[in-house]
């Protein structure tokens, strides 16, 4: 693979990757599995170290046939991840409150 970079060549493992991923999902299990997931148990928002504002994420998920959610943003800990502050996990719970009239209080 080396070699056929440095010959100016797309090497033939990365050409075979590339073709692979341009094909049409065709893989019969892996269809009739993605029909049966209800919901998604780990999702991270940009109020965290995702990278969608959770409005978008109500909206894929409800676009992709999920019947729940759960937002799993890190606490302030884990700071490498930009954890949610105390003071933004309160205004942020408020928006949710009020933006669905939903959800269960978690700690914030």
């Amino acid at each position: 693979m080396v070699r056929e970079a440095l010959a100016g060549e797309v090497p033939g493992y990365l050409r075979k990757l590339e073709d692979e991923a341009d094909r049409e999902p065709g893989d019969r299990a892996g269809q009739e599995l993605r029909a049966l997931l209800r919901g998604d148990c780990h999702l991270h928002s940009d109020w965290s170290d995702g990278g969608s504002p959770i409005e978008e994420m109500g909206r894929t998920s409800a676009r992709l046939g999920h019947e729940w959610a759960v937002l799993t943003d890190h606490s302030p800990r884990l700071t490498v991840a930009r954890g949610l502050r105390p003071t933004g996990c309160a205004s942020s719970w408020g928006w949710w409150r009020s933006s669905t009239g939903a959800g269960r209080r978690s700690g914030c």
